[in-house]
Order: structure tokens, then C-alpha cells, then sequence
């Protein structure tokens, strides 16, 4: 029996005949001004949930900017029914409303979405505005335990453990964190290559322990590991982001309780895991793709001269085409166009970037992708992820 598809970071989706349940949304936006997807989710399953009908609910598990997309919502999930935990305060629940103009309900003690029920549980040793969620049917649980890495409360560890263990060990999911989620110890200067190494692998020890422990107090034998797929923009001697550091401990380990989910994963009753063969198209590739093939479309239907040559949109400088015009751009600042934050003319403009161009004449092609910048803002607010769809390759 098939229990879940795995999408990127935190976020699964659940599926039982034409009820869908999707948690944790975060494929479009970049978070906390600097984070971006990575590995990236595939396309092909982002452009599925645009696709679905029936009834169709999301739960959202806290309020960081890697677990609530706003864009994609306000896009392609307005319409649809809203879960998060009832905190102390009423923030995360503001913020879906406002910002994203859905309807939300509080999960309390438990609530229930078709055959879903759904149960939140806080540690407020760790903090007040995050929760572990679990989510039951007649035939499994899962525990998406999100950035919950840490050593649960006895109370709250046996709790949950009464809630699921009914299931049995082949129809438990555990899903927790695994993953360094914040600029300590890369971004600071003071310490030595060495010396950060030295931490981050301190700190890895520190999420198996703590996490293998939750693991065996649920009475369980096995660990998924998630909320770890991204990279930020700051630079290190060390690492951009700490998934692939990840990878090599958990590889390392040798513990084959331990698993990390990757983009496209689908988990099935009896801990069979299946990852497709083909990983699909990098989301992020696709999009800037279907932008630069939307400018090369228009220019060629608009210009009044014949020109042959192509404008290119690239965020490595290694790929740069000295017969084209070349707009090259960090990621972040791309997510950020890509999402409608931006126009182009931050990069024509603002400089936040660089062109690379053959030895003519340009103006055409300037004017062009400056007056276009905002015709493609606008499609992008109108149409979410649809603008691109139309206009790839």
C-alpha cells in the first residue's frame, strides 16, 4: 500500500482515492532571504499538485519561510483547506490568513480531513511554535516531525507513542529533521575551516542521537530523514549548505535504520522506498528555461528586423554563450524574479548581476527585455506557475 509521495524539504503528499492531504509547501519561493530548494523538487510533481481535484487540504506545520511558501500558495492554493497547531499565539494563523488569503482551522487536540485524522503535539522545552503533527488512517501513521529533532518530553514521547502504536513497526513513518538549519558555524568568521567542520559534524551527532532515541522510545525501528534539502547564499570555505555533509555522515553511519527521502521518493507499507530512475527536471532549470524561451519567442514575433542573436538567462557564469546575450545572476536573485518579487531590470538595471555580450550592438535587445520585464511580472502574479508551463521548449 502506497502511504506517501515524498515532494522536497518537508513536504509529502498523501493521497486516498480523491482526498489529498499535502504538508509543508516550499518549492518556488526563496526562504529567509537566502535559502533555495536543493536538491530541487522534481517539476513533474510540483505541476501535479497545480493539477489536482477533489478535495484537497494542506498542513502547515510552523511559520519558517522553508516550510510556508507564500507565493505558490497565493498562486495555486488559495482555494483550498488550511491546517495548522494551535500556538499560544495566534501568528501563524494570521500570517496564512493575510498574506495568503486562505481559510484556516486550528488542529487542537485532533481534527479530522476525509479519512485523515490529524493530531499536534508541542515541546515547550524546545519551543512554543512548532509541533510535531501525526497524521493516522485506517491503515498507517505517519509522524511528520518537521524541525523536531530534539529529544522529546517522556509525557509527549509516550503520548505519541500510544497513538501509533496500534499500527505496528511495518506501518509507522517517522520523519524528522536532519539538517543544520541556520548559518552557525559557516558564517562566522572567527573560526577555521577546520574548527567549523569540527562543529557541524558535532551537530550531526548530536540530531542521530537525539532523533535514534525519540526513534526507540516510539517503539520503532526506523528514521526518515527530511527538512534538510536546501543551500544558501552565503559563502564558505566549508559548504554552501550542509545537505551534501549531511549525506556523507548519514552514508557513513552504516546504521540501516537511518534513511534520507529524496525528491520523488515514494514510501509504501513495509518500509519499501522507491526512488524513481529518471530524477526528472530540476525545478528551478525548468522555470528560468521557460522564461528565457518566452523573451526568445517574443523578440523574434516583435522585432521588426531579423536578428539572430538569443538571449540566455543563466546563474553560472561557466555556461555563458559569447554568441548570445548573456543575463547572469546568483539563484537568489532569480528565484526572485521567477516568483514575480522582481523584474528583470534588477538585473539590466539594478546590477544585480552581469551581461555578457558579443562585440555589436544590443540596444534592441535591451529596450526589449527592460519593457518586457514587467509584462512578465504581471503574467507570473495572473497565472503562478501556468506562465511557465506555457512557454517551455
Amino acid at each position: 500500500m502506497r502511504v506517501l509521495d515524498f515532494i522536497n524539504h518537508s513536504s509529502f503528499k498523501l493521497s486516498s482515492g480523491d482526498v489529498t492531504l499535502l504538508t509543508d509547501p516550499w518549492y518556488v519561493s526563496s526562504a529567509f532571504g537566502s535559502w533555495l530548494q536543493y536538491p530541487s523538487p522534481r517539476a513533474e510533481d510540483v505541476f501535479n499538485l497545480v493539477g489536482e481535484t477533489g478535495e484537497f487540504a494542506v498542513v502547515i506545520s510552523h511559520g519558517h519561510d522553508d516550510h510556508l511558501d507564500e507565493a505558490f500558495i497565493r498562486w495555486h492554493l488559495a482555494g483550498k483547506k488550511f491546517f495548522c497547531p494551535k500556538f499560544a499565539t495566534p501568528g501563524l494563523e494570521n500570517r496564512l490568513k493575510k498574506r495568503c488569503g486562505v481559510e484556516v482551522q486550528t488542529i487542537g487536540s485532533e481534527v479530522k480531513f476525509g479519512p485523515y485524522t490529524i493530531s499536534q503535539f508541542i515541546n515547550p522545552e524546545f519551543t512554543n511554535y512548532d509541533a510535531v503533527i501525526v497524521i493516522r488512517t485506517a491503515d498507517y501513521a505517519v509522524i511528520h516531525a518537521n524541525d523536531n529533532w530534539h529529544l522529546w518530553p517522556s509525557d509527549m514521547l509516550e503520548e505519541i507513542a500510544d497513538l501509533v502504536r496500534p499500527y505496528g513497526e511495518d506501518r509507522i513513518f517517522f520523519l524528522a529533521q536532519f539538517g543544520i538549519a541556520d548559518a552557525f558555524p559557516v558564517s562566522y568568521p572567527q573560526y577555521g575551516a577546520a574548527e567549523k567542520l569540527e562543529v557541524v559534524y558535532a551537530r550531526f551527532r548530536r540530531y542521530r542521537d537525539e532523533t535514534l532515541a525519540n526513534m526507540e522510545g516510539l517503539g520503532i525501528g526506523h528514521i526518515y530523514y527530511y527538512a534538510n534539502q536546501s543551500k544558501c547564499a552565503y559563502r564558505s570555505e566549508v559548504c554552501q549548505g550542509f545537505y551534501d555533509e549531511a549525506q556523507k555522515f548519514i552514508a557513513g553511519s552504516g546504521d540501516k535504520r537511518l534513511a534520507q527521502l529524496s525528491p520523488g521518493a515514494t514510501l509504501y507499507v513495509g518500509h519499501r522506498v522507491v526512488t524513481p530512475v529518471d530524477p526528472g527536471v530540476d525545478f528551478f532549470d525548468y522555470r528560468l528555461g521557460a522564461l528565457e524561451f518566452f523573451l526568445n519567442k517574443e523578440f523574434a514575433r516583435q522585432s521588426r528586423v531579423p536578428v539572430s542573436l538569443k538571449i540566455r538567462l543563466l546563474a553560472r557564469q561557466e555556461d555563458v554563450d559569447f554568441d548570445c546575450v548573456n543575463y547572469i545572476s546568483d539563484e537568489i536573485t532569480w528565484s526572485r524574479i521567477l516568483c514575480g518579487e522582481l523584474t528583470l531590470e534588477a538585473i539590466i538595471v539594478g546590477g544585480s548581476g552581469a551581461i555578457y555580450k558579443p562585440d555589436v550592438n544590443i540596444q534592441q535587445h535591451h529596450r526589449f527585455v527592460s519593457k518586457q520585464a514587467y509584462v512578465i511580472q504581471n503574467l507570473i502574479a495572473q497565472n503562478g506557475l501556468k506562465f511557465f508551463a506555457e512557454y517551455q521548449r
